[in-house]
């Protein structure tokens, strides 16, 4: 709440900045927290083809963040176009973590969209790559989304 009043201007505009932004981004899609997934969508929106990359870590690509901070805002559409994005920069990546990341949050849009069987099988396909890759908490969030169309 503190970082969203201040529009997130503590955090440096420096090689970190992006990843201190995607780190929030991420807490506010696990927490739906709306006014802080706002102030987010809009300062990542323009780097929607970049990856978060410093050097020594990847936090993947920014579309994906804007997927999920889209799906907090309920601009859904604008949710699936941006994990669109996202689902081609992990393939050009050839990252199946990235991939299976993609995969269930495309998986928990199409559910708040109410179409669950593309939810299933998107939730199914990133729930595969976690399991075959070893990325247990992945695996976990597709399950957990999985149990919740039922």
């Amino acid at each position: 709440d503190k970082a969203t009043a201040n529009r997130f201007a503590d955090l440096p505009e420096d090689l970190l900045w992006t990843y201190g932004m995607v780190t929030f981004g991420e807490a506010a899609i696990q927490l739906g927290h709306v006014g802080g997934a706002a102030v987010l969508y809009e300062q990542l929106l323009g780097l929607e083809d970049q990856f978060c990359f410093l050097g020594t870590t990847c936090e993947g690509p920014i579309a994906h963040y804007l997927g999920g901070l889209a799906c907090v805002l309920g601009r859904l559409t604008d949710a699936e176009q941006h994990l669109k994005v996202a689902a081609v920069l992990a393939d050009s990546a050839g990252s199946p973590y990235f991939a299976a990341r993609t995969a269930i949050e495309r998986g928990r849009v199409a559910a708040r969209k109410r179409d669950m069987a593309v939810a299933r099988g998107l939730l199914s396909e990133g729930r595969e790559l976690a399991e075959r890759w070893g990325f247990a908490d992945e695996a976990r969030r597709a399950d957990a989304a999985l149990i919740a169309l039922n």
